[in-house]
């Protein structure tokens, strides 16, 4: 009897380990090219643009029937057979084996191996994969004479692997399989059981005691073809001089699957048609992971991956370990960088041919990879690592946002191609925190002023003992480290709470010149935050909740303040006057006399200023000095020293233009001449 042989390529997805990235098999779309026959070469083409050709070379023993029939064209076919479930519905290209071209050497022979009848198959691929999988459906075939119970002539086709591009496959025989043997040195594929192999692998018919061989076989490596010399085998429990010494033709079917591999952003970065890249040498990182092989990415397109995360969830690293394309946490990226570039760095390997890296951050975090949030770069042959710049768009906002990365072989990928199907390469997203900042930057005036501050947020000092033009610089506020450690951990999560902290400014210990001190705050667009100008040294600032979408604030995210110091021009003068009614000294009696420091009318203030007088000898305190001010001065005591004391200390907790303190000291004088 006359079998089919048909193989469908079908496109297998991988995952990338570090996400689950789900594997799906994609088979050929129902058209196919080229030719038949004993030298055919037909073509099948997929949704990832990936074409497999199938090609017979050398002989005449073995044709292609047709190129786009169905599985079911051979009876016997079930899905669960292979691995993954190849469906029966999938089209692809019939073969058939002529019988005679394997003979049993004599009449008395009872079995019959021909390794070679003279035609080679090929099955070669537009672009690398990494580890197909083939698919072999009804190895074999029986017959008798009309009314004859007793004679069983059986034989089957097999495959021996005697080559690939590059060199160096081995095949793996795969669990599910029907009467198929494990692979010999790996690379014989033939039935299991020889005596006596029908057509069918679900059901047995007379005069046949065994199924065909079905099931699949993985062909190890990364390759763009792989070489079979077709042979024939046979048995048979006695002869017959009506069916002779030949085999009968042998029909089957072959299926390639590849892997393919998925992101695992959340469902709405994929709304009709997940990214996927059938698996082959190209990695983003060193490696790669197979996974969730039986889902099929035909029509409809699977969408969303497989492996999406819920919205908001962070995706990195909690799949596996092969999203290696970039190290976690990813550089900082905040509000400050409006404007600026931002560049992620992936590592490559396995180029074996010119092609594109490209990457997407939904910076405006409305849930859509938009083709303005991307960037690509052309790659080289061999290239290993490439550098993605974004200018980082004014439609920024705070908050948890995605990171998608594509790589692959040729031109397919372009900033419009964030989702959908392509024929090598890989996908990795991550998750990435766009955070706050506020920035303090410190003026002096005149610049060459000697004072020295340190700058702080929310408590804590950034910048210590710094002078004229010295900053912060841009400080991420945060509610947590998930995407990296920020400088200042908040409690609000500003994508639902306003974040308000306090930015200051503190003299250093070195500091004794006086100062004024005004502040300006401005966000990232230039404008005045509110509360935003005064006079001090600290201020409450309010970064806004998140906005998302085209309405996106992230520059009302991004607050400078800007401290000017300028130094005071007091006009200190200080007064000693006898009190009142005195105008001589005795030795032995004592007096009162009057210390008066004032700030002339239209100077800087002169808070802090320090008032000492030291008593020459034989002067001492008969009583404790007072202190009162006016005009708005204050003293930092009311009172102070001791009787016996020598010297009078204080400071002027303020000073206003116009103001005046005015200190009383009693004092005693010693009645003996030897202590002058």
């Amino acid at each position: 009897m006359r079998r089919s042989i048909l193989v469908v390529p079908l496109l297998a997805a991988s995952c990338l380990a570090s996400s689950l990235n789900a594997s799906a098999a994609q088979f050929n779309n129902v058209t196919a090219t080229g030719s038949t026959g004993t030298a055919g070469s037909s073509n099948k083409s997929y949704p990832s643009a990936l074409t497999a050709t199938y090609t017979l070379a050398g002989g005449t023993n073995v044709q292609i029937i047709a190129n786009n029939v169905p599985l079911t064209t051979l009876g016997g076919a079930a899905a669960t057979m292979f691995s993954p479930n190849v469906p029966i519905t999938t089209t692809g290209i019939q073969l058939q084996t002529v019988g005679e071209s394997c003979n049993f050497t004599n009449n008395a022979a009872t079995t019959v191996a021909c390794p070679d009848i003279g035609s080679t198959f090929t099955i070669s691929f537009s672009r690398p994969v990494t580890n197909p999988v083939l698919h072999f459906l009804g190895l074999g075939s029986v017959r008798s004479m009309p009314g004859d119970a007793v004679t069983i002539t059986s034989g089957r086709v097999t495959h021996t692997l005697t080559g690939s591009v590059p060199g160096g496959a081995t095949l793996t025989a795969l669990p599910g399989a029907v009467n198929l043997a494990p692979l010999t040195a790996g690379t014989l594929v033939d039935v299991n059981t020889t005596t006596y192999n029908g057509t069918d692998c679900t059901t047995i018919a007379a005069p046949a005691t065994r199924f065909g061989g079905c099931g699949s076989v993985r062909v190890n490596g990364t390759v763009t073809s792989v070489t079979f010399t077709i042979g024939m085998s046979g048995a048979r429990n006695v002869f017959n001089a009506s069916i002779g010494n030949t085999l009968s033709a042998d029909g089957y079917m072959v299926a390639a699957t590849v892997d393919e591999d998925f992101g695992d952003a959340p469902a709405s970065y994929d709304p009709i048609e997940a990214a996927s890249h059938i698996v082959d040498g190209l990695r983003l990182g060193a490696s790669i992971d197979a996974d969730n092989t039986n889902v099929f990415n035909n029509v409809p397109a699977v969408t969303p991956s497989p492996n999406a995360v819920a919205t908001g969830a962070d995706n990195n690293g909690v799949n596996g370990g092969d999203e290696d394309g970039l190290t976690t946490p990813l550089p900082p990226l905040h509000t400050g960088l409006i404007g600026q570039t931002y560049s992620l760095a992936p590592t490559l390997s396995g180029s074996t041919a010119v092609g594109g890296v490209c990457g997407w951050i939904d910076f405006n975090r409305n849930g859509v990879f938009e083709t303005a949030e991307g960037v690509c770069n052309a790659v080289a042959n061999g290239t290993t690592s490439t550098t993605l710049n974004w200018t980082v768009p004014i439609a920024t906002t705070a908050g948890r946002t995605y990171v998608r990365l594509r790589a692959s072989q040729g031109a397919q990928l372009s900033t419009a191609t964030p989702t959908g199907r392509v024929d090598s390469g890989e996908v990795e997203d991550y998750m990435i925190e766009i955070k706050p900042v506020i920035r303090v930057i410190k003026q002096l005036n005149p610049t060459n002023a000697t004072g020295r501050f340190d700058l702080g947020i929310g408590g804590i000092a950034f910048a210590v003992n710094q002078g004229h033009n010295s900053t912060t610089g841009f400080r991420t506020l945060y509610h947590n480290s998930a995407s990296g450690v920020p400088d200042l951990t908040v409690a609000q999560n500003i994508a639902t709470t306003a974040i308000t902290t306090a930015v200051v400014e503190v003299p250093s210990a070195g500091t004794t010149a006086l100062y004024t001190a005004t502040y300006t705050c401005v966000n990232g667009a230039g404008a005045a935050v509110a509360n935003g100008t005064g006079t001090g040294t600290s201020v409450n600032i309010t970064l806004p909740v998140s906005v998302t979408g085209a309405a996106a604030n992230g520059r009302a995210q991004a607050v400078t303040c800007t401290f000017t110091n300028r130094l005071n021009t007091s006009a200190l003068s200080i007064t000693k006057s006898d009190g009142p009614g005195v105008s001589t000294y005795t030795p032995g009696g004592s007096a009162t006399y009057v210390l008066t420091a004032c700030n002339a009318a239209g100077a800087d203030p002169a808070n802090g200023a320090g008032i000492a007088d030291n008593f020459p000898a034989g002067i001492t305190l008969s009583a404790p000095w007072t202190c009162t001010g006016s005009g708005g001065a204050t003293c930092s005591s009311g009172t102070g020293g001791a009787a016996g004391g020598n010297t009078v200390s204080l400071t002027a907790t303020t000073l206003p233009a116009g103001g005046c303190l005015t200190i009383n000291v009693p004092v005693s004088f010693s009645s003996s001449p030897a202590n002058y």
